[in-house]
């Protein structure tokens, strides 16, 4: 087998597994002690790469009195990791992240998604790796979507529990993207800070 079959063999073990431990996690799952409600937020993005409907976008804000980083991970409506990403955010500072631009326009896979989730862990600002997460701080995340008629709605990210084995999922998925993909599967962080 060459490099590029070694390649895709090694990234599609990864995500299998990545994607059969969040199937047989229970949900809802507990959250670790110490974890706190903005540590793990989710959301939907629609209509992603779409020419007659507005692009959708995130904003990530850091309220907690210290730099914090955002650990983005942006799956498909099958829940496979596409790209993922370790962004800072200043103290009382804002991202803000284009859905089309930023978070899937560079599908590990290579193929584009319409539909699916992002899900951010909230992380020291030493530690923006999305592949080592250390979970720490606060950060709130609000999110606009396209709608048919082609206007905007926006709604805040849920947060929602985070157990150990799904952060570890998280991280041996996007450590795989980050090995084998060769640039691919990773996101951009957008603009501010």
């Amino acid at each position: 087998m060459g490099k590029r079959g070694t390649f895709i063999a090694t990234l599609a073990a990864a995500l299998l597994t990545s994607a059969a431990l969040a199937l047989a996690l229970p949900s809802p799952t507990p959250t670790p002690s110490g974890a706190q409600n903005g540590v793990y937020q989710v959301n939907y993005y629609s209509n992603a790469g779409s020419t007659t409907d507005p692009d959708g976008t995130v904003r990530i804000v850091n309220p907690s009195g210290s730099s914090l980083c955002a650990l983005i991970y942006v799956t498909d409506e099958d829940q496979e990791l596409r790209e993922c990403c370790g962004c800072n955010v200043t103290d009382r500072g804002t991202r803000i992240l284009s859905v089309d631009t930023d978070l899937t326009s560079n599908p590990a896979n290579g193929v584009s998604t319409v539909n699916g989730s992002v899900a951010i862990v909230s992380s020291s600002a030493t530690n923006c790796d999305a592949s080592l997460a250390k979970t720490s701080g606060n950060l709130a995340a609000y999110e606009t979507h396209p709608q048919n008629d082609g206007t905007l709605t926006e709604d805040e990210f849920t947060p929602s529990p985070l157990s150990r084995p799904e952060l570890n999922g998280l991280q041996t998925a996007c450590a795989a993207i980050e090995l084998v993909g060769s640039g691919k599967g990773i996101c951009s962080c957008g603009t501010g800070g």
